[in-house]
């Protein structure tokens, strides 16, 4: 049976132009946040006096000077004295001693017998896109207007009010998370900024009437090999992907979802090849590390570092990620929900047993596997309901 458009109940309409001013105030207030983060790192000074800044610096400066040679990190190769200038800025140091401005964020490889930055190249490749003197600007300039886009499209996307009100609260949240803790360290901004488009992805590679999973496998793939440039800890946010994948294809018999994992895979390999070929050039194999000791060193649980994280933003995010997931997990009435929460929780278990076991803490260790870990729930639970065209159709 037709309705006639015009005998729509006056409420119906109301609603849905009710929506759209939520959607519209919840996405400007996101927008405003972002002008406000993008403002201060605008003013933030790119010597802040911090090791570990010099030293993503300095593989930029090092892609600046020699393009793609830009890759080996050996100290030899300041000879302009960027690195050593840049040091003596933060601390006094002995230059009589050869080694002495490789000594801080480089490792020594006997194998190579040279010194070199323990970072992997993506974080300093990213700071190379910018003009020198801003390039922290614009690393997370341009890493806070993804986290923005992905929260518009939540937000726009969301087809019932709660979800349209708790997507603009999270974007909101996401992207103040993009100044504080991710002002921490170079690496952070940018891994977050992935994790959101991960996210966002994740519901569409393993719903059962996905459209386009070669594509949305390839991209997921690609994105996570891409974090392992940034950081090597982002290897553990794909171990819940591998885990979506194994249950996708026990549950087929192995008879469906093979060519998505496969695609996932490799272009997981292609994503991460950079970080190889570093350490082929750095450390003398791609499977080498360019780590010193004290980040190799096996796992060390201790309450004291457990403690450390509880007393942050990183183990409140902790308790309402466990929190999400389950909720998501145990929707009866949408159980393919099931698989993206299982894909969430592999996630934050993997990343907090390693960071739990290590022996230093910082305010960002776990920013990207509990982050991950939310969009995947948020994107979940905005595409499990129907959408924006279907509600308005249900109401004619």
């Amino acid at each position: 049976m037709t309705v006639d458009a015009a005998a729509t109940p006056r409420s119906a309409r109301v609603s849905f132009r009710q929506m759209f001013a939520f959607r519209l105030a919840l996405g400007m207030l996101c927008l405003l946040l972002t002008v406000g983060v993008v403002w201060s790192a605008a003013h933030w000074s790119e010597r802040r006096g911090v090791f570990d800044d010099i030293g993503y610096l300095r593989q930029a400066h090092l892609f600046k000077r020699f393009g793609v040679a830009g890759f080996n990190t050996d100290i030899k190769l300041d000879d302009d004295h960027f690195f050593r200038d840049a040091a003596a800025e933060i601390r006094h140091i002995s230059w009589s001693d050869p080694s002495a401005p490789a000594a801080f964020m480089h490792t020594y490889i006997p194998k190579t017998g040279a010194w070199v930055l323990q970072y992997p190249p993506g974080t300093g490749a990213l700071l190379a896109l910018f003009p020198q003197g801003h390039q922290t600007a614009g690393l997370y300039a341009s890493s806070t207007i993804v986290v923005l886009v992905v929260a518009l499209i939540l937000i726009f996307r969301a087809a019932s009010l709660p979800l349209v009100i708790l997507s603009g609260v999270f974007g909101c949240m996401a992207v103040y998370f993009m100044n504080n803790p991710a002002k921490a360290s170079y690496s952070a901004a940018p891994s977050l900024a992935l994790c959101a488009v991960i996210g966002l992805l994740t519901p569409r590679l393993f719903s059962e009437g996905g459209r386009c999973r070669l594509a949305v496998a390839a991209c997921i793939g690609l994105l996570l090999g891409l974090c392992v440039n940034l950081r090597i800890a982002n290897v553990l946010l794909a171990g819940g992907f591998g885990a979506g994948c194994v249950l996708k294809l026990l549950r087929s018999h192995f008879e469906r979802f093979k060519a998505e994992t496969a695609m996932f895979l490799g272009t997981m390999a292609v994503g991460l090849s950079p970080t190889l070929i570093a350490n082929a050039v750095n450390a003398g194999s791609p499977f080498s590390t360019t780590y010193g000791p004290a980040d190799a060193s096996p796992p060390d649980f201790t309450f004291r570092v457990v403690l450390e994280y509880f007393r942050d933003v990183q183990g409140i995010l902790l308790v309402l990620s466990i929190t999400c997931v389950g909720l998501l997990y145990t929707r009866e009435n949408l159980k393919e929900t099931r698989v993206p929460a299982l894909v969430a929780m592999v996630n934050i278990v993997v990343n907090t047993a390693f960071f739990f076991t290590h022996t230093l803490h910082t305010p960002y260790y776990l920013m990207p596997g509990l982050m991950l870990s939310l969009w995947i729930v948020l994107a979940s639970a905005v595409d499990s309901q129907p959408s924006l065209t279907q509600v308005r159709s249900a109401s004619l």
